[in-house]
């Protein structure tokens, strides 16, 4: 699926997580980490919650995170590069998530708080 600029956050999910967990195994061979699997569970459950189409939170996480082998991803479970402004100084100082659960809750619940 293609996701747009035009694409509007709040509605349907138009993918599930276990299409994205599928995507993941096809795309790299291999099973997906457990941080991963539970990013995307709780991301996908949170979503249905506040009427997020996950397709975009998926998509934006799998960007933010070179598809989650980013260093912030891979240290700090950073799901979607909340305060890595390229300043050294602020990039030390972003938030560290204890595992891919609290990641999903800090991804989504920061998106909420832009977009109600």
């Amino acid at each position: 699926m293609i996701v747009s600029i035009n694409d509007p956050i709040v509605g349907e999910s138009r993918i599930t997580a276990k299409q994205v967990k599928e995507w993941y195994v096809q795309t790299f061979d291999r099973p997906v980490p457990t941080p991963v699997l539970d990013y995307i569970d709780e991301a996908y459950r949170l979503c249905q919650l506040v009427r997020f189409d996950f397709l975009l939170i998926a998509s934006q996480s799998s960007h933010e995170t070179d598809n989650w082998q980013s260093w912030f991803w891979m240290n700090r479970f950073n799901a979607s590069g909340i305060g890595i402004t390229g300043d050294p100084d602020q990039n030390d100082d972003s938030q560290i998530w204890r595992n891919g659960t609290a990641a999903a809750r800090g991804h989504v619940v920061h998106l909420a708080a832009y977009v109600y």
